[in-house]
């Protein structure tokens, strides 16, 4: 991630180490998620991911988003613009 200090990275890399662990009770269910996510995802066809509950319906408030209801995807669209910023050069 640019900008991001090396102390996060080293922190993420080992909490996902954690988490994904042999000893986790996430790992299992988790591990056949990524692996189904990744099959769909190089199928050539993501259209059918979809984040869109709710969109339209994001309550603004000062610095931040909020979902309008509880199964709102507004967290994960959060996320995805998040992670373009981090990927994308900026421009100058």
């Amino acid at each position: 991630m640019k900008h991001a200090p090396a102390r996060m990275f080293r922190d993420t890399v080992a909490f996902a180490n954690v988490v994904n662990g042999t000893g986790s009770w996430v790992l299992t269910d988790d591990l056949e998620v990524y692996e189904r996510i990744q099959h769909g995802l190089a199928a050539g066809a993501p259209e059918w991911v979809y984040i869109g509950r709710g969109y339209g319906r994001d309550v603004d408030e000062p610095g931040a988003r909020r979902g309008a209801t509880g199964t709102s995807e507004v967290f994960i669209r959060g996320q995805m613009r998040a992670w373009l910023d981090y990927m994308t050069p900026q421009s100058s």
